[in-house]
C-alpha cells in the first residue's frame, strides 16, 4: 500500500479527508455533529443551525445512498477533471448528511445511477495533476464494484 505521507498534504483537495492509519485505505470523512440534536454536517459548522448549540468534529460514515445523480457532459470553466462524468448527491449512512460527490470511472452505462443505489466514497486522484503534483478528494462508486484504495 502507498504511504499518506508521500501524498503532498498541500495538495489534498479537501482538508476535510482526514488519514487515520499509514495507507491511502485508511481515510475517513471529517464533518461535525451536534451533541444536543443530533444532526450531522458536511462541511463541518461550528454551530448546529437547528438548534444553536455548538458542534464537535465527527467521524462520517463513507458509505451511502444516491438520492440523484446526473451526466455532466460540458466542463465548467477552470473544472480540473475530465468530461463526460457523474456527479451525484449521496446521503450517508449513520444519520449523515447529504453531500456532493462525483462519481469514479468507468461511468454507469445509463449516464447516471439511479436514485436509490448503494455506494461507497473511495480516495481519487485528480486526473490533472495541479502544478505538478498528484490531487486527492473522494469519489462515489456502486459499492458491488470493490472496496477501498485510490481509484
Amino acid at each position: 500500500m502507498e504511504s499518506v505521507s508521500s501524498v503532498s498534504l498541500k495538495h489534498l483537495l479537501d482538508p476535510r479527508l482526514i488519514g487515520t492509519g499509514d495507507t491511502l485505505d485508511d481515510w475517513q470523512l471529517l464533518g461535525s455533529s451536534c451533541q444536543d440534536c443530533g444532526r450531522k454536517f458536511q462541511p463541518p459548522r461550528a454551530l448546529c443551525p437547528g438548534c444553536g448549540r455548538a458542534t464537535e468534529h465527527a467521524l462520517l460514515a463513507q458509505t451511502g445512498t444516491v438520492v440523484v445523480s446526473t451526466l455532466v457532459a460540458q466542463p465548467a470553466v477552470g473544472l480540473l477533471i475530465e468530461c463526460p462524468y457523474q456527479i451525484g448527491l449521496i446521503q450517508l449512512d449513520e444519520g449523515g448528511p447529504v453531500i456532493e460527490a462525483v462519481a469514479v470511472r468507468p461511468l454507469a452505462p445509463s449516464g447516471a445511477l439511479p436514485p436509490g443505489t448503494r455506494v461507497e466514497l473511495v480516495l481519487s486522484e485528480l486526473e490533472v495533476p495541479l502544478d505538478g503534483e498528484r490531487v486527492l478528494f473522494y469519489r462515489y462508486r456502486p459499492i458491488e464494484a470493490g472496496s477501498g484504495g485510490i481509484q
